[in-house]
């Protein structure tokens, strides 16, 4: 009897087209074989969210009719490639999205809530499609709804939209969860990423990356023995590859390497996914969908190859500093709590921290919180009350990460000759000692970067921490 669950969950270039879905079928076959139950968590098509995003902007306007039948379209399309009927599978699901965008061409209003349930539509529709199709030509399975499993939390400095666009769930193990689970008589269960419901019931998202985040959470609940990322890469990476060809597949790392790495702007991995699984002691898996039988990224406890100090060179564009400047911070009991305050207020989450006597200088990530420039303006009037406080935009974040990295900064001296004539607006050493991070001109990043990673990284190829290169393995 199938008594352990393993979660898979599957990007949304892991689940365009039927030759994807014969690759689902497959892996999840596989660990069938293993006596294991498949809870398979798959995101949108690519580009879908994105296109959804745009849809309510057309909506306001009354021009949702095109950007709606693209949508429709491509769910369309891939059902025809599956052998499934869309006025079958999906017809409601589509009667819902075009009802809900029709109103919203006469209300004119994009309210949190109702953005939150547009966006939904781009997994629950491919999850449908999905679940039919494995059903249908492989083995049994349920569809089920992530928002009866996944529920949000309020969290004190969450804004109201922020509740809804980047919600947060618990990560416990959920007896109720576990056992909705294992009522599903089929040995296979398909479900969403990236959404989940309040207390209320209103559908919420998790944000942006958040298929990633979902897995860990059902992973953590319903403790299961292994949790997998199948992606359109290998594995992590010590960089970029698609901007760094030179990058090396990484075979090994622990959860604190890759929550470092995920934070500092590796696309492969969302940061929110590895507190869940480290929390709870589940091993991740990042593996590669158009080639599953290639070995990926392990994620465990401990990991391997701690004799290698580097792992990797990242950069992270879209970064807006804010330098304030006061003399009245010297020696003042709570100016630094008075000014952080305002981020509060604002629902700002602050990257990197430089202090002097009389300077602070912070990096907000536009990135992963869905700030704009005008939340940014917001809170320079409000600290310009206090204090002088200005902004700097278009930089990119460079980070060095690695375990123990204030003992090999002497041998790291060299490289950083690289920034020579080079504008640094803020260098950062983490509290953790996983990384130094250094704050440039957006422009600059990547070459800074790619030398970085030539005089670090590509000078230790012979450990056996490092896989192929994306270069050598794809000839580019």
């Amino acid at each position: 009897m199938l008594n352990e669950w393993i979660v898979l969950k599957f990007g949304g270039n892991s689940v365009a087209d039927l030759s994807c879905w014969q690759t689902i079928a497959e892996i999840t076959r596989q660990h069938l074989a293993k006596q294991l139950r498949p809870l398979i968590v798959c995101s949108a098509l690519a580009g879908v969210t994105t296109k959804l995003e745009k849809l309510l902007v057309a909506a306001v306007k009354g021009a949702h009719e095109e950007p709606l039948q693209e949508i429709i379209t491509s769910y369309e399309k891939l059902a025809t490639e599956l052998s499934l009927a869309p006025e079958k599978y999906i017809k409601n699901e589509i009667a819902e999205l075009s009802r809900l965008v029709t109103g919203l061409s006469f209300t004119q209003e994009v309210t949190p809530s109702l953005h939150a349930k547009v966006l939904a539509f781009g997994e629950i529709i491919l999850t449908k499609l999905g679940a039919a199709y494995l059903q249908n030509y492989h083995f049994p399975t349920t569809w089920c709804d992530a928002r009866t499993c996944l529920k949000s939390i309020n969290l004190p400095s969450q804004s109201s939209s922020s509740q809804y666009l980047a919600a947060k769930c618990a990560y416990q193990k959920d007896e109720t969860v576990l056992e909705k689970l294992n009522s599903i008589t089929n040995p296979v269960a398909l479900t969403q990423g990236f959404i989940a419901s309040n207390t209320q019931g209103e559908t919420v998202l998790l944000g942006r990356g958040g298929s990633d985040t979902a897995a860990a959470y059902f992973a953590a609940k319903i403790a299961a023995v292994r949790c997998e990322i199948w992606t359109d890469v290998p594995g992590v990476y010590t960089t970029n590859p698609h901007a760094i060809p030179t990058g090396r597949l990484l075979k090994s790392l622990d959860y604190d390497e890759a929550q470092e790495i995920a934070s500092m702007g590796a696309k492969v991995l969302h940061p929110y996914c590895i507190p869940p699984l480290k929390a709870n002691r589940i091993p991740l898996y990042v593996g590669y969908t158009r080639n599953p039988q290639r070995p990926g990224t392990e994620i465990t406890v401990q990991g391997r190859y701690k004799d290698v100090p580097i792992k990797s060179i990242l950069t992270k564009p879209q970064v807006t500093l804010i330098q304030i400047e006061t003399v009245q911070m010297w020696h003042q009991v709570g100016f630094v709590a008075d000014v952080f305050q305002f981020f509060k207020k604002h629902g700002l989450s602050v990257d990197l921290i430089s202090t002097s006597e009389s300077t602070i200088t912070v990096s907000l990530d536009l990135q992963i919180n869905s700030q704009n420039q005008q939340d940014v303006d917001t809170l320079l009037a409000d600290l310009n009350k206090i204090c002088k406080a200005t902004k700097i935009v278009d930089c990119a974040i460079i980070s060095i990460v690695g375990h123990n990295i204030r003992t090999v900064l002497p041998k790291i001296g060299e490289a950083l000759k690289i920034f020579a004539g080079k504008k640094i607006y803020l260098v950062s050493q983490a509290s953790n000692d996983l990384n130094l991070s250094f704050v440039v001109d957006e422009g600059q990043a990547l070459e800074l970067a790619k030398k970085l990673h030539a005089m670090l990284i590509e000078e230790n190829i012979h450990s056996e921490a490092f896989d192929q290169s994306w270069q050598e393995e794809f000839s580019c």
